[in-house]
This record gives structure tokens, sequence and C-alpha cells, in this order.
């Protein structure tokens, strides 16, 4: 009878056990995924998951880019809903998941554009039924120049998306979101603030010379 009570006791702590250590163990496999999958190191902030491990949220995640530069891309938080124990599958399958990213770290070589830490090394998969995403601001390194240009541009970019089809259609998913903006446009570049503001400056100097003209017409006309 003691035995058959011990043998009862013992897998009910392992569970109790794997509750309780669930968000770590959450951490290390989101943490190994992405190493897997992107080739890249990452620090992640706090990691939470369900029970099933059907849902995980990461907070904080510094993305590196693969070749040790000093480049990060941040986000501020990741959450998603998969399958029961999606998180022990090679091939991830997102019912939905929420992307905030505060700064991305965008390439530019001529017209092409990449997210400097999207480069997937193994053909691992990860779908994603509904994507619903933002980002709040990019920084462009322009290898059109030597050294290349480096410039922070807010975009404040939300958008939702579906059918995500793997890493590679993920990174042109946010990439076309955020070129849409305008903002890396070459007129943007060259200063669309700049016209606004040349544009007043044209505006002030004829209303001064309006002015200027009056006066000397009021005056030759009272002489």
């Amino acid at each position: 009878m003691l035995r058959r009570g011990i043998w009862l006791v013992i897998p009910a702590v392992l569970i109790l056990m794997l509750l309780m250590a669930r968000n770590g163990i959450a951490g290390y496999l989101a943490e190994r995924w992405i190493v897997q999958t992107l080739g890249i190191n990452v620090m992640m902030g706090e990691v939470r998951t369900g029970l099933g491990f059907n849902r995980i949220e990461i907070d904080n995640l510094s993305v590196n880019h693969p070749d040790g530069s000093e480049w990060v891309t941040q986000v501020a938080a990741i959450a998603g809903e998969m399958a029961p124990l999606g998180l022990f599958k090679q091939d991830l399958h997102f019912l939905t998941m929420n992307l905030a990213i505060t700064e991305a770290v965008v390439s530019r070589e001529e017209r092409q554009f990449k997210l400097l830490h999207l480069t997937p090394l193994h053909p691992k998969e990860c779908k994603i039924d509904r994507l619903d995403w933002s980002v709040e601001r990019v920084k462009l390194i322009d290898n059109r120049t030597n050294p290349p240009k480096i410039r922070t541009i807010n975009v404040n970019v939300r958008q939702t998306d579906v059918s995500i089809d793997g890493i590679e259609h993920l990174e042109k998913t946010l990439l076309t979101g955020m070129v849409k903006t305008g903002v890396f446009d070459e007129k943007t570049e060259k200063g669309g603030g700049s016209n606004h503001s040349s544009g007043q400056i044209k505006s002030s100097l004829k209303r001064t010379t309006d002015k200027v003209k009056t006066f000397f017409q009021k005056t030759f006309k009272k002489e």
C-alpha cells in the first residue's frame, strides 16, 4: 500500500516540477529554435508560457546581427498562440502572433532592402496564420556610400497579415509594410521636410516684398 502511494506521489511531484519550471523550459526552447534557424545570438527578458506549452510570451528580445556587428534589432514583445506542445516541435505553427518591434535594423543597397538578422541558415518552418505587428522606428544602414550612412527613422507601422509561410515570407512582409510608408524614398531622403521649409521661406519673402512695394507706392503717390 505504501509503495503504491509512493508511485502515485512521484509522478505528481514530477508534473508539479515541470509546471513550475515551464517558463524556463519555454525560454530555452525558444532561444534554441532561433539560434538553429537563424544562426544568431539573442537575449531575452521574461518568458512565459501556457500550461500545455500552447502559448508563449517574450519580453525585450534583442536580436544581434550574424556578423557580430554592433547593430541590434530590439523587439519589445512577442506573444503567440500555437497547438499544444508546439514549442517541442521543430516546425512551429502559430495560430496567432503579436509582434511589437521597437527598432528594426534594415540595410539598403540601391533599391534592395534587407532585415539584417533574418537570414535563415536552416530550412525550418515557422507558419503564422494571423500576424499583428508593429514597428516604431528603423535604423537604416545605407551601404550605397562609404562609409555607410546610418539614420534612425520613425515609421510607426501597424499592420495585420495572414498566412505567413516561412521566415523569408515573414521578412518580406515586414519590409514591404515598412517600405510602403515612403520614409525610404529618395524624395524623403533628400529632404521632404526641407522642401516644406523652403516653401515657407519663399512665402515669407513674398509677403515682405509685397509690403515694401506697397510702402513705396503709397509714398510716391502722396508726393
